[in-house]
């Protein structure tokens, strides 16, 4: 655009009502400068009001300038903003060139502040943060302006900003060594000096209009006297010419435009709009239909923060479901209370009574959950009474022997112990099971010492096995064997106690006169040999994963949108997760430390952890960049905490709905529990109350639940973006409740007899619901809370404060409440702005009383 001529003295070339092309009809000249005169016309053929922009007549034959003109048809087309100036398209008439563009229905920049001076503050902001939206959009297309003035800026009547006049724009990479163009006045040094081109050289630029949008003086008037000095100097130099309340964000701004060396200036037009106060460039982006870049997103504006008394109604209400599920915990979990320690003895007295005296040096020992019985009380198969009927436990206590060394069973789950970890280089092996009454359930021994005694072989005492079971004899009828025992034995015995649906299966096995083998069939196999490790279809379903993650995370890198900073300390942050979950659940002979730190360190420990560290890693940039494209905010917490920020308020919300969600959906669960007697923490989510009370399994399994968390909120945020993108002409929202519906319509089919139908539909689907909607409107860290404290809350053993595990029953449900109160305090900024806010409002009140 131009300096304004009086159109009522001058008409330009074409004189109103002038058709051109068949097409445009001339309505008035509205400008003209050295690039040309601009008119205002009309596009008969769209019916819409355009600007046509011709060359002047002494340029008509200057290929160079020609060339300025077609490039900025070509480079502006590229450019899709609301705050640039569409051009439409370039055509001749009499050997005269001219372009067809956006008409914009103001004045440019420079007329506006000769003719009012300085704007406003908050006007300036405004103004100020729509260049900087405007000339990212241009710069993110590869295309620099290189003529950067107030002239060159249009404000429309609504005060929008449009950049203009591109005439002299280049593709940064197509740039001419050496070419000096533009206006001096609004030149960056290098630019005047070497004809050297770049962003940070229209960020100059830029810095200057800004300079003079706040202060209401061309550059001359301030310049000079600004780039001497010191930073200080420069800041009174600011306060002294523009005479103005211009804030210290909006002159540290300006001066970081100005600074002699490009490499210190703003990086990109993006970062100049953070540095500046007003405006939110996060809200700005999106607006725009672009996808923010990750500075955006971790430096956003907090506009969700919950004020004191909805966040103090959260916090109750966290504590009050809080409160039920201990209570539940109370009613459903079943621990046995006999101390691990007398347990432990009892199993060594038992291998004792049996002869084994000679055990190997080293031993492990814990509990483990009687799956089968928890499988039976969720489908009603067999009832609790039936269980104690048969003095079949909830658990069972083993105890293992070996001479080699113990490692970690399942990488996934850490905290439950069980005899059937991997032992290495053992040549002796003693497994024995029992109950919470010192009965035996199970017994695997390998080798047994051979005593070639064969009057032990024929008078073998099978009645005393079935004492030392704690089974009466009567009631016990010797059948054929059920299972083939994977250990072996010259002689076998099979028992069936009871009959019908109440039948148990009873087995074991001697060798030389000495038992070996004993199993009750049904009840958790913990004390059989465990089998070779193979290629399941988890490992082939986790393969494919790690492939299809890997390309898109490739395709995100190769289109350049990948935040590989956040990417990177999430990886980090499960690795270290894994290392030390991983540490905490291993279990070291005591005659051969090094070789089994070593074992560790170079085998399964560290594999472990990187490969999840490289998922991760894929997961992040293949997630990331759709996420922060469709909910920008939803990733604002969980980026400050991975940047270690834990003390900000939008972490501090999150992680107070996180807690509220958990406690709240499992405290829903406790009362369908209670309500029908099934629990849909098993039948919806795979969950069983596994109780963990050992002190270096309760730190893996912490890790492991948190590590977990997070790989299954990235799991549900790569579903909602393939909804998302497949819901564009249906609210999300809605479009989610399809899949989320079908599923819980699947679940009612298998659901156990007597099992209401429309209580698994209504926990998917509303349960899906909650999550997704707290995902992407609150925020993934939120997701990652919920995930982490479902799982924690499931395992609290029951606060018995007179039994042997009330320590790790308080440390177990003290970290929810723990988490729910320094959320709810760090929502608010902390505890001193909670007192200072209450004593406000008591203030108030009392004024109010008055």
């Amino acid at each position: 655009s131009s300096d304004r001529s009086d159109i009522s003295s001058f008409h330009g070339r074409f004189l109103p009502g002038t058709i051109l092309c068949n097409r445009y009809r001339i309505v008035s000249l509205v400008g003209r400068g050295g690039m040309g005169e601009v008119y205002r016309a009309d596009d008969l053929k769209l019916g819409q009001t355009v600007a046509l922009k011709f060359l002047p007549l002494e340029f008509a034959d200057n290929e160079k300038r020609l060339a300025y003109f077609h490039s900025e048809v070509r480079l502006t087309r590229q450019i899709s903003h609301p705050n640039v100036c569409r051009v439409y398209d370039i055509a001749e008439i009499d050997g005269q060139h001219f372009l067809s563009m956006e008409y914009v229905d103001g004045e440019d920049l420079g007329v506006l502040l000769r003719r009012i001076g300085k704007l406003p503050n908050d006007k300036g902001i405004e103004i100020a943060q729509q260049l900087c939206a405007g000339l990212s959009a241009a710069h993110e297309n590869g295309v620099l302006h290189r003529d950067l003035k107030p002239a060159n800026i249009m404000i429309d009547g609504q005060g929008r900003v449009r950049i203009t006049d591109f005439g002299l724009a280049t593709v940064a990479k197509e740039q001419l060594a050496g070419e000096i163009v533009g206006t001096p006045a609004y030149m960056a040094p290098e630019q005047i000096t070497q004809g050297k081109t770049s962003q940070q050289s229209d960020l100059y630029s830029l810095g200057l209009i800004l300079g003079e949008l706040f202060m209401g003086k061309p550059p001359e008037a301030w310049i000079s006297e600004l780039q001497s000095g010191n930073s200080a100097e420069n800041v009174s130099s600011l306060d002294s010419l523009s005479n103005a309340q211009i804030t210290p964000q909006v002159r540290s701004a300006i001066l970081a435009c100005l600074h002699p060396l490009p490499e210190d200036r703003p990086k990109s037009a993006r970062h100049l709009a953070m540095l500046l106060p007003g405006g939110d460039p996060l809200e700005a982006a999106v607006a725009a239909g672009r996808t923010p870049l990750p500075e955006m997103v971790i430096n956003a504006h907090d506009q969700n923060q919950i004020k004191l008394p909805l966040a103090t109604v959260l916090f109750l209400l966290t504590i009050i479901c809080l409160l039920w599920v201990g209570v539940s915990n109370q009613k459903l979990m079943r621990v046995y209370e006999t101390p691990p320690a007398i347990l432990s003895g009892r199993c060594a007295e038992l291998m004792g009574e049996l002869g084994y005296v000679d055990l190997p040096p080293d031993s492990l020992f814990g509990s483990s959950e009687n799956l089968a019985m928890n499988m039976d009380l969720v489908s009603g198969r067999r009832s609790a009474e039936w269980y104690h009927e048969q003095r079949l436990p909830p658990f069972l206590f083993w105890r293992v022997w070996t001479d080699g060394s113990f490692l970690l069973e399942e990488h996934h789950s850490a905290y439950f112990s069980s005899p059937e970890r991997p032992v290495v280089q053992a040549s002796r092996e003693s497994r024995i099971a029992i109950d919470d009454k010192g009965n035996l359930l199970g017994l695997y021994v390998h080798p047994v010492a051979s005593s070639s005694n064969s009057d032990h072989t024929e008078n073998f005492d099978w009645q005393k096995v079935l004492q030392l079971a704690g089974i009466e004899s009567g009631r016990a009828k010797e059948v054929a064997l059920q299972t083939q025992p994977n250990v072996f034995s010259d002689q076998y015995r099979a028992w069936k106690i009871g009959e019908g649906e109440s039948e148990l299966i009873v087995q074991a096995g001697a060798v030389d006169g000495t038992l070996n083998y004993f199993e009750i069939v049904g009840l958790k196999q913990a004390f059989r040999n465990p089998a070779a490790p193979q290629i399941d279809g988890y490992m082939i379903v986790a393969f494919l994963g790690n492939c299809f993650v890997w390309l898109v995370a490739w395709l995100n890198i190769r289109l350049g949108r990948t935040n590989w900073k956040g990417a990177s300390r999430a990886a980090a942050f499960i690795f270290l997760l894994y290392v030390v979950q991983e540490c905490a659940a291993l279990s070291l002979s005591s005659t051969s430390l090094f070789r089994d730190v070593f074992l560790l360190l170079s085998d399964r420990a560290w594999g472990h952890a990187v490969g999840h560290a490289v998922f991760v890693l894929g997961a992040y940039l293949a997630i990331e960049p759709y996420v922060r494209r469709f909910w920008p905010r939803a990733l604002v917490g969980l980026a400050r905490a991975l940047e270690g920020r834990f003390s900000d308020q939008v972490v501090g919300r999150e992680v107070l709905c996180g807690v509220l969600a958990a406690s709240g959906i499992l405290a829903a669960f406790r009362l369908v529990e209670f309500g029908f007697g099934i629990n849909p923490e098993v039948i919806l989510f795979s969950i069983s109350r596994r109780p963990i009370h050992q002190t270096n399994l309760w730190l893996a399994s912490l890790t492991q639940f948190v590590s977990s968390a997070l790989l299954v909120v990235f799991l549900v945020a790569a579903v909602c973006v393939m909804i998302r993108m497949l819901s564009r002409r249906i609210p999300f929202q809605w479009f989610i409740l399809l899949p989320l519906a079908l599923l819980g319509i699947l679940a009612s089919w298998n659901r156990p007899d007597g099992f209401p139908a429309y209580v698994p539909f209504i926990a998917i689907t509303g349960v899906g619901y909650i999550l997704v909607t707290m995902l992407t409107r609150i925020g993934l860290l939120s997701g990652v809370v919920m995930f982490a404290l479902v799982p924690l809350l499931s395992t609290a053993l029951p606060v018995n404060l007179h039994s042997w595990y009330a320590a790790y029953a308080i440390f177990g449900m003290a970290i929810p409440f723990l988490l729910a109160a320094w959320g709810y305090c760090t929502s608010q900024g902390g505890f001193a702005n909670i007192l200072a806010a209450l004593d406000s409002a008591q203030t108030r009140g009392m004024k109010t009383a008055e």
